[in-house]
């Protein structure tokens, strides 16, 4: 499913309450907008899933919504292509949708271009209700458009629809950020502030055999997590492999300290801290080159890489 540029959270929060037409043409409209997979899965009928079925073998549970509330949630299409072609092949984004229906494995929600689907528990990342923001907070939400999840600091605007500086991605000190790095207003409950390191929406680093990787925590079943990690791929990882790193970094100029990079970590040397945008200034060398990077906050874990056992 692709995100319509035309329609942002106001007209998803506008027409998913207040849409009269009736579920099954909303259906009809969707199924003819959404490409096949593949020419092969195009020409039959998808097999149908029991609820809360999902690609990666993760049991569903009851969440705590309700209908209204806004949650952060993969496409169907993307979901369905994982079940044919495997997740490993599959790119995922989050889109924000509102819950119409919950029931105790799978949730019915409504997307920001108005379709109606039930998805499994086990994908789904609630917002928590009513949430205020001040400035200095770090907030979980979208892109302005409904789709891609962020995070973002608080720089001013009321606590019910704050003001607010994404902090991805990173950009290099002679380039200029793009034009989401000018502050946006994020409309009530479409966001929450982030409290824990590791909770649904923090970055974790996480041990993949040699390697350490960094990876978006979204959902935890048991001791298992589902993550976001490079190139919007979902996978599974077991929770005791991974560290979560700050949601404020406590860092000084000097300080060697990682981030994200890639597939993995990367290393550099702190040379400033701006608090006001929730960026840290890291100098690290990369392919040769040494760079200046601006780094958001909840992507910055202090102390270097320890050598290997």
């Amino acid at each position: 499913m692709r995100a319509s540029a035309g329609f942002g959270l106001a007209a998803l929060f506008g027409l998913a309450l207040g849409c009269r037409r009736s579920d099954a043409e909303l259906e009809r409209i969707f199924e003819s907008r959404t490409p096949s997979a593949s020419a092969s899965t195009g020409a039959r009928r998808r097999a149908a899933h029991p609820p809360g079925e999902n690609p990666f073998g993760l049991p569903s549970r009851p969440l705590a919504v309700a209908a209204g509330d806004v949650v952060l949630v993969p496409s169907h299409e993307a979901l369905q292509q994982a079940f044919e072609l495997g997740p490993d092949s599959q790119t995922f984004v989050y889109y924000a949708a509102v819950v119409e229906e919950t029931a105790p494995l799978e949730t019915r929600v409504r997307y920001p271009t108005h379709e109606p689907r039930r998805l499994p528990n086990a994908v789904i990342v609630p917002l928590r209700r009513g949430a205020l923001g001040s400035p200095g907070d770090v907030v979980l939400t979208t892109q302005n458009a409904g789709s891609g999840l962020v995070r973002a600091i608080v720089v001013g605007g009321e606590p019910a629809s704050p003001r607010v500086r994404y902090l991805e991605p990173s950009f290099q000190k002679e380039k200029l950020p793009g034009p989401d790095a000018a502050p946006q207003v994020l409309s009530p409950g479409t966001f929450h502030v982030l409290r824990e390191p590791g909770e649904p929406g923090t970055t974790l680093s996480c041990a993949e055999g040699p390697n350490q990787s960094a990876v978006i925590a979204l959902t935890r079943v048991d001791e298992r997590r589902l993550v976001l990690g490079f190139g919007g791929r979902l996978r599974v990882i077991q929770a005791s492999a991974c560290q979560p790193l700050p949601i404020v970094p406590r860092v000084r100029s000097g300080e060697t300290v990682r981030f994200p990079l890639l597939l993995g970590l990367g290393e550099g040397q702190v040379q400033s801290v701006d608090a006001a945008s929730g960026r840290v200034w890291i100098r690290s060398e990369f392919a040769g080159e040494v760079r200046e990077v601006a780094v958001g906050f909840g992507n910055v874990l202090p102390g270097p890489a320890k050598a290997p056992k």
